[in-house]
């Protein structure tokens, strides 16, 4: 069984395009699960669920044939510990990938990190996430995390990030926190990011792109 699930970072202020970024990754995925605690994705072709009893119902309906799913816990009175068990309960889903009975793998999206997983020391109980970022590729676990606050998010996931984008931030700390992975060199170029342009980081190679849906526009309009 292949372990090829990665982990990809997504960073940047409100209204930098970091969640449609987020959806362009994901538009070719037949197999995504969101962690939603804003409770936007209902309205981004997503089928959402307020509760983990309705998610996995419908998820073992579409087991078959796919789905794009939102777990919404914009409401829930402990939206960490709501998605701490999604991330415990996606390791016994996931559980016949890992003893190589499935190949199909998941897509696990994580919006406004910072919300969900602090940067800060955790108890023993706060834990299943972090477990993911190390473990989830055995179990077929593909995790894309997005935050504004990128120095906020634990680092046990920063630091498991095979790669990120980094789109236009404003708070001095984020910044610095980005300047560390891409180096002082594009400290520039980070600054002068327009909507929707980001840095993209990968294999220690860091490559200047804009979302496909700006580019369109700017095609159009051209």
């Amino acid at each position: 069984m292949k372990k090829d699930a990665k982990i990809i970072g997504v960073w940047g202020g409100r209204g930098s395009g970091k969640s449609t970024r987020i959806k362009e990754l994901v538009k070719q995925n037949h197999r995504v699960i969101v962690a939603d605690p804003i409770g936007e994705y209902g309205e981004a072709g997503f089928q959402s669920y307020k509760t983990h009893e309705g998610l996995y119902k419908a998820l073992k309906g579409a087991w078959n044939s796919g789905f794009r799913m939102a777990l919404d816990i914009s409401e829930h009175p402990d939206m960490q510990a709501s998605f701490l068990r999604l991330s415990r309960d996606l390791r016994q889903i996931q559980k016949p990938y890992y003893d190589g009975k499935d190949s199909r793998m998941i897509t696990l999206v994580v919006d406004e990190m910072s919300l969900l997983v602090p940067n800060r020391s955790m108890a023993a109980g706060e834990t299943d996430f972090l477990m993911l970022c190390n473990v989830g590729r055995h179990y077929g676990i593909e995790i894309i995390g997005a935050s504004q606050r990128l120095a906020q998010v634990h680092m046990d996931f920063r630091g498991n990030c095979a790669e990120n984008y980094y789109f236009r931030t404003t708070a001095h700390v984020d910044k610095q926190a980005a300047r560390q992975i891409l180096g002082p060199s594009h400290a520039d170029e980070l600054a002068g990011l327009s909507p929707h342009e980001y840095l993209h980081f990968k294999d220690g190679q860091i490559i200047s792109g804009v979302n496909d849906f700006a580019r369109q526009r700017r095609r159009a309009g051209a």
